[in-house]
Protein backbone atom coordinates (compact mmCIF):
# COMPACT_ATOMS: atom_id res chain seq x y z
CA UNK A 1 0.00 0.00 0.00
CA UNK A 2 1.07 3.58 -0.66
CA UNK A 3 1.22 5.82 2.38
CA UNK A 4 -0.85 8.84 1.43
CA UNK A 5 -0.03 10.75 4.59
CA UNK A 6 -2.36 11.98 7.34
CA UNK A 7 -6.10 11.72 6.81
CA UNK A 8 -7.77 14.81 5.38
CA UNK A 9 -11.21 13.72 6.60
CA UNK A 10 -13.51 15.77 8.79
CA UNK A 11 -12.98 15.79 12.54
CA UNK A 12 -16.15 13.73 13.18
CA UNK A 13 -15.11 10.89 10.84
CA UNK A 14 -11.63 10.91 12.36
CA UNK A 15 -13.08 10.56 15.86
CA UNK A 16 -15.37 7.72 14.66
CA UNK A 17 -12.41 6.10 12.84
CA UNK A 18 -14.24 5.73 9.54
CA UNK A 19 -13.27 6.73 6.02
CA UNK A 20 -14.44 10.24 5.07
CA UNK A 21 -15.50 11.24 1.55
CA UNK A 22 -14.16 14.76 2.28
CA UNK A 23 -17.30 16.42 0.92
CA UNK A 24 -17.60 20.19 1.29
CA UNK A 25 -18.84 21.98 3.30
CA UNK A 26 -19.94 18.81 5.15
CA UNK A 27 -19.20 15.19 4.27
CA UNK A 28 -21.89 12.82 2.98
CA UNK A 29 -21.30 10.24 5.77
CA UNK A 30 -22.16 12.73 8.49
CA UNK A 31 -25.24 14.02 6.62
CA UNK A 32 -26.52 10.49 5.93
CA UNK A 33 -26.12 9.33 9.55
CA UNK A 34 -27.33 12.57 11.10
CA UNK A 35 -24.02 13.49 12.74
CA UNK A 36 -22.80 17.06 13.05
CA UNK A 37 -19.84 17.31 10.68
CA UNK A 38 -16.81 18.66 12.50
CA UNK A 39 -15.39 20.35 9.42
CA UNK A 40 -11.86 20.37 8.10
CA UNK A 41 -10.19 23.32 9.77
CA UNK A 42 -7.09 22.40 11.70
CA UNK A 43 -7.66 22.54 15.46
CA UNK A 44 -5.27 24.62 17.55
CA UNK A 45 -2.58 22.46 19.17
CA UNK A 46 -2.96 21.48 22.81
CA UNK A 47 0.00 22.95 24.67
CA UNK A 48 1.42 21.70 27.92
CA UNK A 49 4.03 23.72 29.75
CA UNK A 50 6.82 21.92 31.56
CA UNK A 51 9.16 23.37 34.16
CA UNK A 52 12.69 22.94 32.80
CA UNK A 53 14.72 24.50 35.58
CA UNK A 54 17.97 22.58 35.81
CA UNK A 55 18.22 20.27 38.80
CA UNK A 56 22.03 20.62 38.98
CA UNK A 57 24.08 23.25 40.81
CA UNK A 58 23.26 26.84 39.87
CA UNK A 59 25.87 29.21 38.42
CA UNK A 60 27.22 31.56 41.07
CA UNK A 61 26.37 35.23 40.64
CA UNK A 62 27.58 38.23 42.62
CA UNK A 63 24.19 39.17 43.95
CA UNK A 64 24.81 38.28 47.57
CA UNK A 65 21.94 37.30 49.82
CA UNK A 66 19.32 38.08 47.19
CA UNK A 67 20.61 35.35 44.89
CA UNK A 68 20.46 32.68 47.59
CA UNK A 69 16.98 33.77 48.60
CA UNK A 70 15.48 33.35 45.12
CA UNK A 71 17.46 30.29 44.00
CA UNK A 72 15.11 27.73 42.42
CA UNK A 73 14.67 24.55 44.50
CA UNK A 74 15.64 21.20 43.04
CA UNK A 75 12.83 19.62 41.08
CA UNK A 76 14.49 16.22 40.79
CA UNK A 77 12.24 13.27 41.42
CA UNK A 78 12.51 11.91 44.94
CA UNK A 79 14.28 8.52 44.90
CA UNK A 80 12.26 5.45 45.78
CA UNK A 81 8.71 6.83 45.59
CA UNK A 82 6.79 9.48 43.63
CA UNK A 83 6.50 13.05 44.78
CA UNK A 84 3.53 13.34 47.20
CA UNK A 85 1.96 16.33 45.49
CA UNK A 86 2.11 14.72 42.05
CA UNK A 87 0.75 11.45 43.43
CA UNK A 88 -2.13 13.18 45.21
CA UNK A 89 -3.05 15.01 42.02
CA UNK A 90 -3.09 11.75 40.05
CA UNK A 91 -5.06 9.93 42.75
CA UNK A 92 -7.74 12.60 43.14
CA UNK A 93 -8.13 13.12 39.40
CA UNK A 94 -8.62 9.50 38.38
CA UNK A 95 -9.80 7.68 41.52
CA UNK A 96 -11.63 10.23 43.67
CA UNK A 97 -13.35 12.72 41.37
CA UNK A 98 -14.27 11.19 38.01
CA UNK A 99 -17.34 8.99 37.70
CA UNK A 100 -18.57 9.35 41.28
CA UNK A 101 -21.82 10.92 42.49
CA UNK A 102 -23.80 10.94 45.73
CA UNK A 103 -26.31 8.52 44.18
CA UNK A 104 -23.64 5.87 43.59
CA UNK A 105 -21.30 6.57 46.50
CA UNK A 106 -20.23 3.78 48.82
CA UNK A 107 -18.72 6.29 51.20
CA UNK A 108 -14.97 5.99 50.68
CA UNK A 109 -13.57 8.09 47.85
CA UNK A 110 -16.34 10.67 48.06
CA UNK A 111 -15.51 11.45 51.70
CA UNK A 112 -11.82 12.14 51.05
CA UNK A 113 -12.07 15.79 49.83
CA UNK A 114 -14.22 17.17 52.70
CA UNK A 115 -12.19 15.34 55.34
CA UNK A 116 -8.75 16.30 54.01
CA UNK A 117 -9.88 19.91 53.49
CA UNK A 118 -9.87 20.44 57.26
CA UNK A 119 -6.83 18.30 58.10
CA UNK A 120 -3.22 19.37 58.54
CA UNK A 121 -0.59 18.08 56.14
CA UNK A 122 0.91 15.85 58.83
CA UNK A 123 -2.41 14.52 60.18
CA UNK A 124 -3.23 10.82 60.33
CA UNK A 125 -5.75 11.08 57.50
CA UNK A 126 -3.48 13.09 55.17
CA UNK A 127 -0.44 10.86 55.67
CA UNK A 128 -2.60 7.75 55.11
CA UNK A 129 -3.97 9.09 51.82
CA UNK A 130 -0.47 10.17 50.77
CA UNK A 131 0.84 6.64 51.33
CA UNK A 132 -1.99 5.17 49.25
CA UNK A 133 -1.69 7.77 46.48
CA UNK A 134 2.06 7.37 46.09
CA UNK A 135 1.69 3.61 45.80
CA UNK A 136 -1.06 3.95 43.20
CA UNK A 137 1.12 6.20 41.07
CA UNK A 138 4.07 3.81 41.47
CA UNK A 139 1.85 1.03 40.16
CA UNK A 140 0.95 3.06 37.08
CA UNK A 141 4.58 3.96 36.55
CA UNK A 142 5.38 0.27 36.13
CA UNK A 143 6.34 -0.98 39.59
CA UNK A 144 4.64 -4.39 39.64
CA UNK A 145 5.72 -5.05 43.25
CA UNK A 146 4.51 -1.65 44.40
CA UNK A 147 2.13 -2.71 47.18
CA UNK A 148 4.20 -5.60 48.55
CA UNK A 149 7.54 -3.74 48.75
CA UNK A 150 8.67 -1.60 51.72
CA UNK A 151 7.27 1.91 51.50
CA UNK A 152 8.49 4.84 53.60
CA UNK A 153 5.22 6.87 53.45
CA UNK A 154 3.36 3.78 54.73
CA UNK A 155 5.60 3.67 57.81
CA UNK A 156 5.00 7.38 58.39
CA UNK A 157 1.22 6.90 58.06
CA UNK A 158 1.11 3.94 60.45
CA UNK A 159 3.20 5.79 63.03
CA UNK A 160 1.00 8.88 62.73
CA UNK A 161 -2.18 6.79 63.11
CA UNK A 162 -0.70 5.16 66.20
CA UNK A 163 0.06 8.53 67.78
CA UNK A 164 -3.44 9.78 66.95
CA UNK A 165 -4.95 6.87 68.86
CA UNK A 166 -2.99 7.92 71.96
CA UNK A 167 -4.58 11.39 72.03
CA UNK A 168 -8.13 11.83 73.31
CA UNK A 169 -8.81 14.78 70.99
CA UNK A 170 -7.77 12.87 67.86
CA UNK A 171 -9.37 9.62 69.01
CA UNK A 172 -12.82 11.22 68.88
CA UNK A 173 -12.14 13.05 65.62
CA UNK A 174 -14.00 11.95 62.50
CA UNK A 175 -10.68 11.86 60.59
CA UNK A 176 -9.01 9.19 62.74
CA UNK A 177 -11.35 6.26 61.94
CA UNK A 178 -11.30 7.37 58.33
CA UNK A 179 -7.50 7.24 58.35
CA UNK A 180 -7.83 3.64 59.55
CA UNK A 181 -10.20 2.90 56.65
CA UNK A 182 -7.63 4.32 54.21
CA UNK A 183 -5.01 2.03 55.76
CA UNK A 184 -7.45 -0.86 55.31
CA UNK A 185 -7.72 0.00 51.61
CA UNK A 186 -3.92 -0.11 51.41
CA UNK A 187 -3.98 -3.50 53.13
CA UNK A 188 -6.59 -4.74 50.63
CA UNK A 189 -4.26 -3.86 47.76
CA UNK A 190 -1.32 -5.45 49.54
CA UNK A 191 -3.29 -8.68 49.99
CA UNK A 192 -4.38 -8.78 46.34
CA UNK A 193 -0.84 -8.41 45.02
CA UNK A 194 0.53 -10.73 47.70
CA UNK A 195 -2.04 -13.46 46.83
CA UNK A 196 -3.09 -13.83 50.45
CA UNK A 197 -6.12 -13.37 52.65
CA UNK A 198 -6.74 -9.79 53.70
CA UNK A 199 -6.21 -8.73 57.31
CA UNK A 200 -9.12 -6.60 58.59
CA UNK A 201 -7.41 -5.09 61.65
CA UNK A 202 -7.65 -1.47 60.45
CA UNK A 203 -11.32 -1.88 59.55
CA UNK A 204 -12.14 -3.37 62.94
CA UNK A 205 -10.27 -0.55 64.66
CA UNK A 206 -12.25 2.07 62.74
CA UNK A 207 -15.53 0.34 63.62
CA UNK A 208 -14.55 0.16 67.29
CA UNK A 209 -13.80 3.90 67.37
CA UNK A 210 -17.06 4.77 65.63
CA UNK A 211 -19.21 2.55 67.84
CA UNK A 212 -17.45 3.58 71.05
CA UNK A 213 -17.78 7.32 70.49
CA UNK A 214 -20.84 7.25 68.22
CA UNK A 215 -18.95 9.58 65.88
CA UNK A 216 -21.14 9.03 62.86
CA UNK A 217 -24.50 10.11 64.26
CA UNK A 218 -23.60 13.75 64.86
CA UNK A 219 -21.21 14.15 61.95
CA UNK A 220 -23.59 15.02 59.11
CA UNK A 221 -22.91 13.95 55.54
CA UNK A 222 -19.34 12.82 56.26
CA UNK A 223 -20.56 10.53 59.02
CA UNK A 224 -23.07 8.98 56.62
CA UNK A 225 -20.27 8.41 54.10
CA UNK A 226 -18.20 6.56 56.69
CA UNK A 227 -21.13 4.36 57.75
CA UNK A 228 -21.82 3.49 54.10
CA UNK A 229 -18.21 2.40 53.74
CA UNK A 230 -18.42 0.22 56.84
CA UNK A 231 -21.64 -1.39 55.58
CA UNK A 232 -20.25 -2.10 52.12
CA UNK A 233 -17.05 -3.66 53.47
CA UNK A 234 -18.89 -5.78 56.04
CA UNK A 235 -21.35 -7.15 53.47
CA UNK A 236 -18.50 -7.92 51.08
CA UNK A 237 -16.57 -9.74 53.82
CA UNK A 238 -19.56 -11.80 55.01
CA UNK A 239 -20.46 -12.89 51.47
CA UNK A 240 -16.86 -13.88 50.69
CA UNK A 241 -16.24 -15.67 53.99
CA UNK A 242 -19.68 -17.27 54.38
CA UNK A 243 -20.15 -15.93 57.90
CA UNK A 244 -23.30 -14.44 59.41
CA UNK A 245 -23.72 -10.69 59.75
CA UNK A 246 -23.33 -9.67 63.44
CA UNK A 247 -26.68 -8.58 64.88
CA UNK A 248 -25.21 -5.69 66.91
CA UNK A 249 -23.37 -4.40 63.84
CA UNK A 250 -26.56 -4.58 61.76
CA UNK A 251 -28.53 -2.67 64.40
CA UNK A 252 -25.86 0.05 64.68
CA UNK A 253 -25.54 0.46 60.90
CA UNK A 254 -29.29 0.70 60.30
CA UNK A 255 -29.65 3.23 63.11
CA UNK A 256 -27.01 5.45 61.52
CA UNK A 257 -28.07 5.10 57.88
CA UNK A 258 -30.63 7.88 57.98
CA UNK A 259 -30.06 8.64 54.28
CA UNK A 260 -29.86 5.79 51.79
CA UNK A 261 -28.91 5.70 48.13
CA UNK A 262 -29.28 2.82 45.60
CA UNK A 263 -25.89 1.36 46.53
CA UNK A 264 -26.68 1.41 50.26
CA UNK A 265 -30.09 -0.20 49.69
CA UNK A 266 -28.37 -2.99 47.75
CA UNK A 267 -25.84 -3.49 50.55
CA UNK A 268 -28.70 -3.67 53.07
CA UNK A 269 -30.23 -6.50 51.04
CA UNK A 270 -26.77 -8.07 51.06
CA UNK A 271 -27.06 -8.51 54.84
CA UNK A 272 -30.00 -10.90 54.31
CA UNK A 273 -28.11 -12.78 51.58
CA UNK A 274 -25.08 -13.25 53.86
CA UNK A 275 -27.29 -14.62 56.66
CA UNK A 276 -29.11 -16.98 54.27
CA UNK A 277 -25.80 -18.25 52.91
CA UNK A 278 -24.44 -18.87 56.41
CA UNK A 279 -27.65 -20.60 57.56
CA UNK A 280 -27.62 -23.03 54.63
CA UNK A 281 -23.92 -23.84 55.10
CA UNK A 282 -24.52 -24.63 58.77
CA UNK A 283 -27.58 -26.71 57.85
CA UNK A 284 -25.56 -28.92 55.51
CA UNK A 285 -22.72 -29.32 58.00
CA UNK A 286 -25.00 -30.19 60.93
CA UNK A 287 -28.07 -32.01 59.54
CA UNK A 288 -30.92 -32.95 61.90
CA UNK A 289 -34.14 -34.97 61.49
CA UNK A 290 -35.95 -31.64 61.11
CA UNK A 291 -33.61 -30.32 58.42
CA UNK A 292 -36.29 -30.48 55.76
CA UNK A 293 -38.39 -28.02 57.78
CA UNK A 294 -35.40 -25.67 58.07
CA UNK A 295 -34.95 -25.89 54.29
CA UNK A 296 -38.57 -24.83 53.78
CA UNK A 297 -38.03 -21.77 56.00
CA UNK A 298 -34.81 -20.99 54.14
CA UNK A 299 -36.52 -21.21 50.74
CA UNK A 300 -39.19 -18.77 51.96
CA UNK A 301 -36.46 -16.33 53.06
CA UNK A 302 -34.80 -16.69 49.66
CA UNK A 303 -38.09 -15.87 47.93
CA UNK A 304 -38.52 -12.73 50.06
CA UNK A 305 -34.97 -11.55 49.37
CA UNK A 306 -35.30 -12.26 45.65
CA UNK A 307 -38.39 -10.06 45.61
CA UNK A 308 -36.39 -7.22 47.16
CA UNK A 309 -33.70 -7.65 44.50
CA UNK A 310 -36.27 -7.65 41.70
CA UNK A 311 -37.71 -4.39 43.04
CA UNK A 312 -34.31 -2.72 43.51
CA UNK A 313 -33.99 -1.31 39.93
CA UNK A 314 -37.13 0.77 40.54
CA UNK A 315 -35.17 3.06 42.91
CA UNK A 316 -32.49 3.84 40.32
CA UNK A 317 -32.23 7.05 38.29
CA UNK A 318 -33.58 6.49 34.77
CA UNK A 319 -30.25 7.14 33.08
CA UNK A 320 -28.56 4.32 35.04
CA UNK A 321 -30.20 1.64 32.89
CA UNK A 322 -27.70 -0.14 30.59
CA UNK A 323 -27.90 0.88 26.93
CA UNK A 324 -27.00 -1.60 24.19
CA UNK A 325 -24.87 -0.14 21.42
CA UNK A 326 -26.27 -0.76 17.93
CA UNK A 327 -22.78 -1.71 16.72
CA UNK A 328 -19.38 -2.30 18.29
CA UNK A 329 -16.89 0.39 17.19
CA UNK A 330 -14.08 -0.76 14.91
CA UNK A 331 -10.70 -0.83 16.62
CA UNK A 332 -7.22 -2.30 16.22
CA UNK A 333 -6.93 -4.61 18.06
CA UNK A 334 -10.68 -5.35 18.05
CA UNK A 335 -12.87 -5.00 21.14
CA UNK A 336 -13.78 -8.52 22.39
CA UNK A 337 -17.53 -9.03 22.87
CA UNK A 338 -19.76 -11.92 23.87
CA UNK A 339 -22.30 -12.75 21.14
CA UNK A 340 -21.41 -9.46 19.42
CA UNK A 341 -23.14 -7.29 22.02
CA UNK A 342 -21.94 -4.62 24.44
CA UNK A 343 -23.79 -2.49 26.98
CA UNK A 344 -22.74 0.96 28.14
CA UNK A 345 -23.29 2.80 31.43
CA UNK A 346 -22.94 6.41 32.64
CA UNK A 347 -19.86 5.62 34.74
CA UNK A 348 -17.67 2.77 35.92
CA UNK A 349 -19.12 2.87 39.45
CA UNK A 350 -22.69 2.63 38.13
CA UNK A 351 -21.80 -0.46 36.10
CA UNK A 352 -20.10 -1.96 39.17
CA UNK A 353 -23.28 -1.54 41.24
CA UNK A 354 -25.33 -3.27 38.52
CA UNK A 355 -22.88 -6.18 38.50
CA UNK A 356 -23.02 -6.50 42.29
CA UNK A 357 -26.82 -6.74 41.95
CA UNK A 358 -26.37 -9.54 39.39
CA UNK A 359 -23.89 -11.36 41.62
CA UNK A 360 -26.30 -11.14 44.57
CA UNK A 361 -28.97 -12.84 42.47
CA UNK A 362 -26.56 -15.55 41.32
CA UNK A 363 -25.66 -16.29 44.95
CA UNK A 364 -29.34 -16.72 45.84
CA UNK A 365 -29.97 -18.89 42.78
CA UNK A 366 -27.02 -21.08 43.76
CA UNK A 367 -28.35 -21.47 47.32
CA UNK A 368 -31.87 -22.15 46.03
CA UNK A 369 -30.65 -24.92 43.70
CA UNK A 370 -28.48 -26.45 46.40
CA UNK A 371 -31.32 -26.28 48.96
CA UNK A 372 -33.78 -27.95 46.58
CA UNK A 373 -31.23 -30.65 45.81
CA UNK A 374 -30.56 -31.14 49.54
CA UNK A 375 -34.27 -31.43 50.27
CA UNK A 376 -34.81 -33.89 47.44
CA UNK A 377 -31.93 -36.11 48.57
CA UNK A 378 -33.18 -36.12 52.17
CA UNK A 379 -36.56 -37.34 50.90
CA UNK A 380 -35.70 -40.05 48.33
CA UNK A 381 -39.35 -40.61 47.47
CA UNK A 382 -39.53 -37.05 46.16
CA UNK A 383 -36.10 -36.96 44.47
CA UNK A 384 -36.00 -34.95 41.26
CA UNK A 385 -33.19 -35.08 38.69
CA UNK A 386 -31.09 -31.93 38.05
CA UNK A 387 -33.03 -31.16 34.87
CA UNK A 388 -36.20 -30.75 36.95
CA UNK A 389 -34.44 -28.55 39.50
CA UNK A 390 -33.18 -26.29 36.70
CA UNK A 391 -36.66 -25.69 35.29
CA UNK A 392 -37.35 -21.97 35.27
CA UNK A 393 -33.84 -21.15 36.49
CA UNK A 394 -31.71 -21.64 33.37
CA UNK A 395 -33.01 -18.54 31.57
CA UNK A 396 -32.49 -16.32 34.61
CA UNK A 397 -28.93 -17.54 35.13
CA UNK A 398 -28.14 -16.98 31.45
CA UNK A 399 -29.70 -13.52 31.53
CA UNK A 400 -27.59 -12.46 34.53
CA UNK A 401 -24.30 -13.91 33.28
CA UNK A 402 -24.90 -12.53 29.77
CA UNK A 403 -25.34 -9.04 31.25
CA UNK A 404 -22.00 -9.37 33.07
CA UNK A 405 -20.32 -10.45 29.81
CA UNK A 406 -21.88 -7.56 27.90
CA UNK A 407 -20.36 -5.05 30.37
CA UNK A 408 -16.77 -6.16 29.67
CA UNK A 409 -16.26 -4.01 26.51
CA UNK A 410 -17.38 -0.96 28.49
CA UNK A 411 -14.85 -1.64 31.23
CA UNK A 412 -11.72 -2.73 29.36
CA UNK A 413 -12.34 -1.98 25.67
CA UNK A 414 -9.59 -3.33 23.42
CA UNK A 415 -6.84 -3.31 26.06
CA UNK A 416 -4.57 -6.34 26.45
CA UNK A 417 -1.37 -5.03 28.02
CA UNK A 418 -0.64 -3.91 31.54
CA UNK A 419 -1.86 -0.38 32.25
CA UNK A 420 0.56 2.53 32.04
CA UNK A 421 0.29 6.30 32.25
CA UNK A 422 0.56 6.48 28.46
CA UNK A 423 -2.79 4.65 28.21
CA UNK A 424 -4.54 7.82 29.33
CA UNK A 425 -3.74 9.47 25.99
CA UNK A 426 -3.11 6.48 23.71
CA UNK A 427 -5.43 6.98 20.68
CA UNK A 428 -5.40 3.26 19.78
CA UNK A 429 -7.12 2.34 23.07
CA UNK A 430 -10.90 2.43 22.68
CA UNK A 431 -13.74 1.82 25.14
CA UNK A 432 -17.42 1.65 24.32
CA UNK A 433 -19.30 4.54 25.91
CA UNK A 434 -22.13 7.04 25.48
CA UNK A 435 -19.85 8.95 23.13
CA UNK A 436 -20.37 6.17 20.57
CA UNK A 437 -24.05 7.14 20.38
CA UNK A 438 -25.56 9.78 18.13
CA UNK A 439 -25.22 13.07 20.10
CA UNK A 440 -28.84 13.88 19.25
CA UNK A 441 -30.21 10.52 20.45
CA UNK A 442 -32.54 10.34 23.44
CA UNK A 443 -30.11 8.18 25.42
CA UNK A 444 -27.20 10.58 24.96
CA UNK A 445 -29.31 13.62 25.82
CA UNK A 446 -30.47 11.93 29.05
CA UNK A 447 -26.86 11.17 29.90
CA UNK A 448 -25.77 14.73 29.15
CA UNK A 449 -28.46 16.13 31.45
CA UNK A 450 -27.56 13.78 34.33
CA UNK A 451 -25.15 14.26 37.23
CA UNK A 452 -23.00 11.46 35.79
CA UNK A 453 -22.13 13.43 32.66
CA UNK A 454 -18.44 14.11 32.07
CA UNK A 455 -16.37 15.07 29.07
CA UNK A 456 -15.08 12.41 26.71
CA UNK A 457 -11.57 12.96 28.03
CA UNK A 458 -12.65 12.66 31.68
CA UNK A 459 -14.67 9.52 30.92
CA UNK A 460 -11.70 7.96 29.15
CA UNK A 461 -9.37 8.70 32.06
CA UNK A 462 -11.65 7.26 34.73
CA UNK A 463 -12.52 4.11 32.76
CA UNK A 464 -8.86 3.41 31.91
CA UNK A 465 -7.90 3.63 35.59
CA UNK A 466 -10.97 2.21 37.37
CA UNK A 467 -12.46 -0.10 34.74
CA UNK A 468 -10.13 -3.12 35.04
CA UNK A 469 -10.46 -3.18 38.84
CA UNK A 470 -14.24 -3.21 38.77
CA UNK A 471 -14.35 -5.85 36.04
CA UNK A 472 -11.76 -8.09 37.70
CA UNK A 473 -13.70 -7.90 40.97
CA UNK A 474 -16.93 -8.97 39.30
CA UNK A 475 -15.40 -11.73 37.15
CA UNK A 476 -13.52 -13.24 40.08
CA UNK A 477 -16.79 -13.42 42.05
CA UNK A 478 -18.73 -15.01 39.16
CA UNK A 479 -15.97 -17.52 38.34
CA UNK A 480 -15.75 -18.55 42.00
CA UNK A 481 -19.52 -19.07 42.09
CA UNK A 482 -19.40 -21.28 39.00
CA UNK A 483 -16.17 -23.19 39.67
CA UNK A 484 -16.93 -24.81 43.02
CA UNK A 485 -17.31 -28.55 43.54
CA UNK A 486 -20.50 -28.24 45.59
CA UNK A 487 -23.86 -29.13 44.08
CA UNK A 488 -25.04 -25.53 43.89
CA UNK A 489 -22.03 -24.44 41.81
CA UNK A 490 -22.32 -27.46 39.51
CA UNK A 491 -26.01 -26.82 38.90
CA UNK A 492 -25.39 -23.12 38.32
CA UNK A 493 -22.60 -23.81 35.81
CA UNK A 494 -24.84 -26.29 34.00
CA UNK A 495 -27.24 -23.45 33.17
CA UNK A 496 -24.64 -21.48 31.19
CA UNK A 497 -24.40 -21.36 27.43
CA UNK A 498 -21.80 -23.67 25.86
CA UNK A 499 -18.32 -22.20 26.13
CA UNK A 500 -19.44 -19.17 28.16
CA UNK A 501 -17.47 -20.03 31.30
CA UNK A 502 -14.26 -20.51 29.30
CA UNK A 503 -14.83 -17.15 27.58
CA UNK A 504 -15.20 -15.45 30.96
CA UNK A 505 -12.03 -17.14 32.24
CA UNK A 506 -10.07 -15.70 29.31
CA UNK A 507 -11.50 -12.24 29.96
CA UNK A 508 -10.60 -12.53 33.64
CA UNK A 509 -6.98 -13.38 32.80
CA UNK A 510 -6.88 -10.46 30.34
CA UNK A 511 -8.42 -8.03 32.84
CA UNK A 512 -6.16 -9.11 35.71
CA UNK A 513 -3.11 -8.62 33.48
CA UNK A 514 -4.14 -4.99 32.96
CA UNK A 515 -3.52 -4.35 36.67
CA UNK A 516 -0.31 -6.44 36.76
CA UNK A 517 -1.88 -9.56 38.29
CA UNK A 518 -0.85 -12.55 36.21
CA UNK A 519 -0.75 -16.33 36.40
CA UNK A 520 2.64 -17.69 37.47
CA UNK A 521 2.57 -20.23 34.62
CA UNK A 522 3.81 -19.21 31.19
CA UNK A 523 1.87 -21.68 29.10
CA UNK A 524 -1.80 -21.46 28.12
CA UNK A 525 -3.68 -21.26 31.44
CA UNK A 526 -5.95 -24.16 32.33
CA UNK A 527 -9.38 -23.82 33.89
CA UNK A 528 -7.93 -24.94 37.24
CA UNK A 529 -5.22 -22.24 37.08
CA UNK A 530 -7.76 -19.51 36.34
CA UNK A 531 -10.08 -20.68 39.13
CA UNK A 532 -7.09 -20.70 41.50
CA UNK A 533 -6.13 -17.15 40.50
CA UNK A 534 -9.74 -15.98 40.88
CA UNK A 535 -9.83 -17.51 44.34
CA UNK A 536 -6.58 -15.81 45.36
CA UNK A 537 -7.82 -12.45 44.09
CA UNK A 538 -11.10 -12.90 45.98
CA UNK A 539 -9.17 -13.49 49.20
CA UNK A 540 -7.71 -10.02 48.87
CA UNK A 541 -11.03 -8.52 47.79
CA UNK A 542 -12.99 -9.67 50.84
CA UNK A 543 -13.10 -6.16 52.25
CA UNK A 544 -13.74 -4.33 48.97
CA UNK A 545 -16.09 -5.76 46.36
CA UNK A 546 -15.63 -2.83 44.03
CA UNK A 547 -14.97 0.48 45.74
Amino acid sequence: MVNQGPSRGCHTCKARRVRCDEGRPTCCHCRRLGYICGGYERKPPKLRFKVQVAAGPQRQQNTGAVASAVAAPSLARSPGYPEPDLAMGFFFTYFVDAGRTLASTRGFFEALPPILATEAKDSAATTAVTALATRMLSLWRGDAQSFTAPHKPLGVALARLGSALQTQEERVSRATPFAALVMQFYENMNAIYGFREVNRTHHDGAVALLMQHDLSISDGEIGIHVVRRILHCEVSYRLHSGTAFPANMEEWLKRNLVVQNPSTILDTIGISIANIQHAFTRLRQQPTPESWRAVEILLAEIETTETLLREWPSVLPNHWAPVTLPAVPDAVPPIPTYAGRCDIYPASQVAAIWNIWRCHQLILLKIRLAALDYKARSEPSEYHPPTTLMRGTRERVQELVDAVCHSIPFYVGNRYKRGALSDLTNPTILHTSYFDLDPSSEQFLKYKASDNYMSSEAHRGHIVVQGPWHMMTCLSAVINLLSGNDEGSLLLARALRPGQLNWMRKQFVRTAALVAIELPVKQQPLAHDVALLAGKVSEGLKMASGS
